[in-house]
This record gives C-alpha cells, structure tokens and sequence, in this order.
C-alpha cells in the first residue's frame, strides 16, 4: 500500500500485481472492482493472430492478450519482484493470457506507481519477447483497463471542438459490453456517482475512450458482478520484441477538481517500439 493522506492505494500480490485497492484516506472506501481476473486496474494489450491457441468457448476468436490480473480459468498472474519504499511501488509480473487456460505471457509488465495529493501517477511497461516473430497489424490497446464499483455509473468527460476552455461537459450514456465509444479531446473521461465524485482517468494526448456500465448501477462493493469500465485507446502495433510503455494518472475527487488537475497537468505520456 502507498497513503499520503489523502488517497490510499493497494496492489494484489496475489493476483499479478495489479492495482485493487484505491480510497480516499479517511473513508477507506474501496473504488476498484475486483470481480474475476479480468477486472481490476491493470495492463492488458492485443495483438495476432486471431485466435491465439485455442480460447475459453466464451472467447472465441479471442487474440494473442495478456492481462496482469489472471486468465478467464482462474490462474493469477505471477508477481516477479515487488518492492515499495513509501514513496514508490514496483512490481514486475508474469502475465496470463486471458483467454487460454494456464498460459504465461512470453513477456513481462512492470508498473511504477506513485503518490501526488489525491492523484495516483502510473507508469506501464510491457517488455514482450515472442517465439512467433510476426509483425500483426495494429490493435486497439487499453491503457489502462480500468474497473470500479458499481456506484460510481454515471460516465462523464469532455467531447467538444473547444477543449480546454471550461466548455459545457458530455455525459456518456453507460451500455453494457461492447461498450461506449467516444473522442475525448481533453484526454481525461471519469466514472462518478449521483454526488458527480468518483475517479477520473487521465491519458495525455490519447483521446479515444471505452467505457461502460455492467449490471445494477447505484449499487455494489469491490467483488460484486455491477462494475463501470473506463480505458484510454490507442491503436498500436505490438510486435514480437516490442517495448511499450506509457504513463496515465487516477484522480479521486469531483468533476471540478478531476478536470482542473487536467488542465494542469497537459503533457506527453506515451511511448511504443514496434520491434
């Protein structure tokens, strides 16, 4: 755990190493949705073929995608190296494959997170190295995926031609999977409840986002099926040597405060090698 005194965050050693616990200090109410393996707040990217192996019967045609949590069988992710000295937490992970049954990723994630006032700076690295030397076409990334607790299920953020000029916010409506799509021009969509406070989601120049609602919204603790889902996307290539790492933050608080911590905080967090 990391808590500066506002914010405190959690990550499961059990399951991959990814994020599960984030709360404001005082209430130490848990925001993220840990359900299955597949949820959390975590690394998960795609790429070919299509199928990868033979998936689950729910995932048919499902492709080559690790996850930090764990595989739809129920095996975790295996946690490489952790350390945390009060101001940094890292861990390195041997993912799964979503999809397969017992399956290690032929790469590694490794996540640095840290601590600023109510927000939790994150920073991804997916180190891949693939048998299968085959450079597939681009697929949407989520960076990350994110999941909360059933009442944070009202979506809001910014789709206007005006960004960062305090325009008139957009609220998404919340469908169920495949979710919503839309163009966040101020990079940042977040996930809220009826008193508009939950968590936003900050990527820097990433402008495509998914999100969503599952299940009965107004309601639920961290390991009910009712989950709202939020990611960045990027398409990129991930290829069989490829180092992709990017950088994001979490924001606890208000509307008001999560897009004022946008306005200050513009830059680029984003790098990928095709290799």
């Amino acid at each position: 755990m990391l808590d500066n005194g506002t914010i405190r965050v959690g990550v499961d050693l059990k399951h991959g190493g990814s994020i599960s616990f984030l709360a404001d200090s005082k209430t130490l109410q848990n925001i993220v949705n840990i359900h299955d393996f597949g949820r959390y707040i975590g690394q998960s990217y795609y790429s070919g073929p299509r199928p990868f192996g033979r998936p689950h019967t729910k995932w048919l045609n499902w492709p080559w995608n690790p996850v930090s949590g764990g595989d739809v069988y129920g095996h975790p992710g295996k946690v490489l190296e952790y350390s945390n000295d009060g101001r940094t937490l890292y861990v390195k992970t041997l993912p799964m494959q979503w999809a397969l049954d017992s399956v290690y990723c032929k790469c590694t994630f490794e996540t640095w997170i840290s601590l600023q006032g109510a927000v939790v700076h994150v920073r991804n690295r997916l180190v891949n190295n693939r048998s299968d030397q085959t450079l597939y076409p681009a697929f949407n990334q989520e960076l990350p995926a994110v999941y909360t607790v059933g009442t944070l299920f009202r979506i809001v953020s910014y789709t206007g031609s005006r960004p960062f000029t305090h325009d008139s916010l957009t609220w998404i409506k919340p469908v169920p999977p495949p979710w919503s799509s839309w163009t966040a021009t101020e990079s940042w969509s977040a996930l809220v409840n009826e008193r508009s406070w939950g968590l936003g989601v900050f990527h820097p120049n990433v402008t495509h986002f998914l999100g969503g609602f599952n299940g009965e919204p107004g309601v639920g603790n961290p390991s009910s099926n009712n989950t709202g889902y939020l990611s960045p996307i990027s398409r990129e290539i991930i290829g069989p040597h490829a180092v992709f790492e990017y950088e994001y933050d979490l924001i606890l608080g208000n509307v008001e405060t999560i897009r004022n911590y946008v306005y200050a905080h513009q830059s680029i967090h984003l790098r990928a090698a095709y290799k």
